[in-house]
């Protein structure tokens, strides 16, 4: 890990948070060692031999389960698309206080394990259970002052989603310490705070779960576009390069770009690029997702044959007919950056 930080852009180092370098999304999938880290805490220490996975509250029937036991279970894969909720929060004006992430929070693997319904099925949710409990190994001192434990909550009908995994394996091999080892949950289309790492416990409950990372944080206050308390869930629209470094110097003449682009709410539908500060709008040809969680891959051929300064900016649109807005909608806590990509070139 400390040879692949050396590649990657480290925002803190206690807790580890780093950043996927650029050029590195221009692969399917995302490297391990290249894989952004956002920790909240210190990474827990954990052996696979005597983990379990503990599962109880109000259920007809408690359990714990070693990690053999849950690769007993059908497992099935996903390419899944993982974003930091704070991703790009260092473009926010004025800026908030939190990890001060670039644009470099985002990465794409494929995960294995098995879907969270059969674990709650086997157990059967008691009578008027509403929310689904999910508690990592990871804890340490929030800004109220208290000790808490990383937790979030999903409502049942939500958590029965059938792609909804118990992770083990990461690219086809196993979850690296930074990433959850050895298990960790993994919803699709949320932003990474859902995906509890260091997974130790699930617990089903009949009234809603207020812990500190469910209703003090990853929620949105002082919004300009959401109502104050709003949670924080799926990942808004979003495109990026991943071809070009931003204040690269390029040669005037033909260049490809190439790149990105995600969304939690529907599937991209449109990618452009304007080289006049939105006057006018060009389409990237844009290719099929590898998956319906995985991000879609777009290219556009530019040609920049006058030098000087210029800035290329970049916009999607999904098919619930949401687009990135040209200016960032501002709320307290940095969350849901999707504003419009600015690439600044030096044509020579």
């Amino acid at each position: 890990m400390r040879k692949a930080l050396q590649q990657m852009s480290v925002v803190s180092e206690s807790p580890l948070n780093a950043e996927t370098p650029r050029l590195a999304l221009q692969e399917k999938l995302t490297p391990n060692s290249l894989f952004y880290v956002r920790n909240h805490f210190d990474i827990p220490e954990a052996e696979s031999d005597t983990w379990s996975l503990d599962v109880g509250g109000e259920v007809q029937k408690a359990a714990s389960f070693s990690l053999d036991d849950l690769k007993a279970f059908p497992q099935q894969s996903h390419i899944v698309v993982l974003e930091c909720a704070g991703n790009g929060r260092i473009n926010l004006d004025p800026l908030v206080k939190g990890t001060t992430w670039g644009e470099g929070a985002i990465a794409q693997a494929e995960f294995t394990g098995l879907s969270l319904f059969h674990l709650l099925d086997l157990v059967g949710a008691a009578q008027n259970v509403i929310e689904v409990l999910f508690t990592g190994a990871d804890s340490g001192k929030v800004r109220t002052g208290e000790t808490s434990s990383y937790a979030r909550s999903l409502p049942l009908d939500f958590a029965k989603h059938p792609d909804i995994l118990i992770a083990w394996e990461m690219n086809g091999q196993p979850l690296p310490p930074e990433h959850g080892f050895p298990l960790r949950l993994l919803v699709p289309k949320h932003y990474g705070m859902s995906s509890v790492k260091w997974l130790k416990r699930i617990d089903l409950l009949t009234e809603k779960f207020e812990g500190f990372f469910q209703t003090d944080d990853y929620v949105y206050m002082e919004s300009e576009d959401q109502k104050d308390g709003t949670p924080v869930e799926e990942m808004r629209v979003r495109s990026l390069f991943a071809s070009h470094e931003d204040s690269a110097t390029l040669n005037a003449g033909k260049h490809q770009f190439s790149g990105i682009a995600w969304s939690g709410l529907g599937e991209v539908t449109q990618v452009v690029l304007s080289t006049d500060a939105g006057e006018t709008w060009q389409n990237a040809e844009l290719q099929a997702a590898d998956g319906p969680y995985a991000w879609a891959r777009w290219t556009h051929e530019l040609n920049l044959d006058e030098p000087g300064e210029h800035t290329l900016l970049l916009r999607a649109t999904d098919s619930s007919g949401m687009q990135q807005p040209l200016e960032q909608y501002w709320n307290r806590g940095g969350y849901g950056n999707n504003i419009t990509q600015k690439l600044r070139l030096t044509v020579v």
